[in-house]
């Protein structure tokens, strides 16, 4: 039977603390009045985290517990199997290792059984720890800017180009506040995650409560938690963006995508990581910034140098940094661009459909575009510079040879 220490501080208690602890797991199998009565106070009276509780009891409940007596030979292969399956979700906030040393046999043996069998069974990114590239982009096509909080609230502008800007007192859009509340995680293992997405024709900024600023382009999504953690901040991009980070040495400014994982203190950069194109890329403007490319390694970039990853490996090498950052100005600069890449990053900035025959594609381009002018001026420039007409077909722009 299990005494209940009234003198038990609890206030601290994590959701693993709880599953070593003999009172709350005895509680959880076999509950009683007594018990029931006893951690409602504790719920009641917000000294244990109730977030941390519920956490708990879901483990607890999620698995099918089937009461046997299982040999010592069995337990250490179960033991085995929850260390293997710990180390592969090292990435997770929480490690899972549950270590219930002080519990009765039958109990210890039937709690093994379980995680372990939960762990086999269960996908963790169901859980409240979800990483943040597991968060799932809307099933709808999007056609304008549209910000998703962490309560599923979705608010949509019209606008061709919004600032939104998280301040202490809640969310501030165009430079004007709102009713909107800046959501904050109750506890940090359990983010609350954001998502800004901006469809093609349209642009954002973004402007973190550390003072980090994103520019986000069209075509792109961006998604982050409502409040960054103490010893990191990170967030996942699918399209393009250019950061200006804030220095924290306590707290690094991580970029996720796809392909790239980016770390940098306070920098400049422009990303562009389109989860549908087969080339991802990282221009570093000031600082510096270390890129993690997965089996390719990681590299450490200089100002003026762009790293750009496709199947065949990462390509580092110096660059006009202009070119790649002025579009968040309204200009497109480009250097021997082929021309198929230029009318595709046309097609998301103005949200128009642009088809090119293969003839045209690598045609290299340089110059400059004044993207505040509407397409049909940007699309009489370059038909007047390189040797290719265009004809407008409904919406869809069709460009050709000569």
């Amino acid at each position: 039977m299990c005494t209940y220490n009234l003198h038990t501080k609890y206030n601290n208690y994590t959701a693993e603390d709880l599953l070593k602890d003999e009172s709350f797991i005895n509680h959880s199998l076999h509950p009683d009045e007594k018990s029931e009565k006893y951690w409602k106070k504790l719920l009641d009276e917000d000294i244990l985290n109730r977030q941390e509780y519920e956490l708990a009891c879901f483990y607890i409940d999620s698995v099918q517990v089937q009461e046997e007596m299982i040999e010592d030979e069995e337990i250490i292969d179960l033991w085995g199997n929850i260390e293997v399956t710990n180390k592969r979700n090292l990435k997770a906030k929480r490690k899972l290792f549950y270590i219930i040393s002080s519990m009765a046999a039958g109990i210890l043996c039937l709690t093994i059984l379980s995680i372990s069998r939960f762990f086999q069974s269960s996908d963790l990114t169901t859980l409240a720890m979800t990483k943040i590239e597991d968060v799932k982009a809307p099933d709808m096509d999007v056609t304008d800017i549209r910000l998703i909080l962490s309560d599923e609230e979705a608010i949509s502008f019209e606008e061709k180009e919004v600032k939104i800007a998280y301040k202490q007192e809640g969310i501030e859009i165009n430079e004007k506040e709102t009713a909107l509340k800046n959501q904050r995680n109750e506890i940090t293992d359990t983010p609350v995650f954001n998502q800004l997405i901006v469809p093609k024709g349209k642009r954002s900024t973004l402007t973190f409560n550390d003072g980090s600023k994103i520019w986000v382009n069209a075509g792109s999504r961006v998604v982050y938690p409502a409040k960054f953690e103490t010893d990191q901040r990170e967030i996942y991009i699918d399209g393009e963006a250019y950061l200006e980070v804030v220095p924290d040495a306590a707290r690094p400014f991580i970029v996720k995508s796809k392909t790239i994982q980016i770390e940098v203190l306070g920098t400049s950069f422009n990303v562009t990581a389109y989860e549908a194109d087969s080339t991802q890329s990282v221009v570093l403007v000031n600082g510096s910034v270390k890129v993690n490319a997965g089996s390719f390694g990681e590299h450490l970039l200089s100002p003026s140098e762009m790293l750009a990853c496709s199947a065949n490996g990462p390509e580092i090498k110096k660059v006009n940094t202009s070119d790649f950052v002025s579009w968040k100005t309204g200009v497109y600069q480009f250097r021997s661009e082929p021309l198929g890449n230029i009318l595709k990053r046309l097609s998301r900035y103005y949200g128009k459909d642009i088809v090119f025959t293969s003839a045209i594609s690598d045609f290299k381009c340089s110059g400059k575009l004044d993207l505040r002018d509407e397409l049909e001026e940007v699309m009489k420039n370059i038909s007047g510079t390189a040797p290719v007409k265009y004809e407008l077909s409904g919406d869809t722009y069709i460009v050709s040879n000569l």
